[in-house]
């Protein structure tokens, strides 16, 4: 502050003192005009070299505040770190017993859902189904169905049956008492004859039980189930009853039903009878 005072003050006094002069010579009045010029430049510049460092210790010390500053964030962040991570690490102890609880119950509910037998056994209804659908047999027409065999038939009678087995006694049988032509809902017995050995030998494996299926002239199949097996002379009486049977094995009654003959020797016969 001295300093600027002293350089305010200096170019009035010289200002004063070369006006004086200037009475008494103009030509000295002239050289002291240049003086003063000069020292008012150099005034200014006092000034100006006065500001600078003025300037430049501000500026040193705003750095040491700044400085400062930064030096106490330091302090506090190294202070209350340690304890923000120590309440964390806290937290983080006391809160794993409960994730870990709930996690667990949803894992048990999956696995008891997971295990249902009504779909198990729906899924396995649902594959059996097709099964039984593709499992029905087809049937030629004229045809009887027993001991594993299919055996083919020809409607005879009683006057061209015979003939028609004789002419191939391996391979086909006919119809001879009963209804002339076979058919599974008349109402009637019909009578079928064929050789052993030959096409009818398959008889003698047949018992009561045992399942004949015979189609008609259109393919249509009925099931007959034997009933009874016995031994007939050719006179029509059975060999170990002596009874007559000659009207329930080659006549029509007796209800829906099959009689079926073979040979067993020259003098007897084997007859298998079979109910629907």
């Amino acid at each position: 502050m001295k300093k600027r005072t002293w350089a305010l003050l200096l170019p009035i006094g010289a200002a004063v003192l070369l006006s004086g002069a200037a009475i008494f010579d103009h030509s000295v009045a002239a050289e002291n005009t240049e003086a003063i010029r000069s020292a008012v430049e150099a005034s200014s510049q006092l000034e100006e070299k006065s500001t600078t460092e003025g300037t430049e210790t501000s500026s040193t010390s705003t750095s040491s505040s700044t400085q400062s500053t930064a030096s106490s964030a330091e302090v506090v962040q190294s202070t209350t770190t340690p304890s923000i991570e120590a309440e964390t690490e806290e937290s983080l102890v006391v809160a794993e017993p409960e994730a870990v609880a709930e996690v667990a119950a949803p894992v048990q509910e999956t696995v008891s859902a997971s295990v249902e037998p009504a779909a198990v056994s729906t899924v396995a209804a649902d594959q059996a189904a097709p099964v039984a659908e593709t499992s029905a047999p087809t049937y030629q027409a004229m045809t009887i169905y027993m001991g594993g065999q299919a055996i083919p038939y020809q409607n005879g009678g009683t006057g061209s049956g015979q003939s028609i087995i004789d002419s191939n006694p391996n391979g086909v049988a006919a119809t001879w008492g009963g209804a002339a032509i076979q058919s599974g809902d008349d109402g009637l017995n019909t009578h079928i004859i064929g050789h052993n050995p030959g096409a009818f030998s398959v008889l003698f494996s047949l018992g009561s039980g045992s399942q004949i299926i015979v189609t008609d002239g259109a393919g249509t199949p009925t099931t007959y189930t034997v009933q009874s097996t016995m031994q007939v002379n050719d006179y029509g009486t059975e060999v170990s009853s002596g009874q007559d049977v000659w009207d329930l094995t080659v006549g029509t009654g007796g209800g829906e039903r099959i009689t079926l003959q073979t040979c067993v020797n020259d003098d007897v016969n084997l007859f298998v009878l079979a109910y629907k």
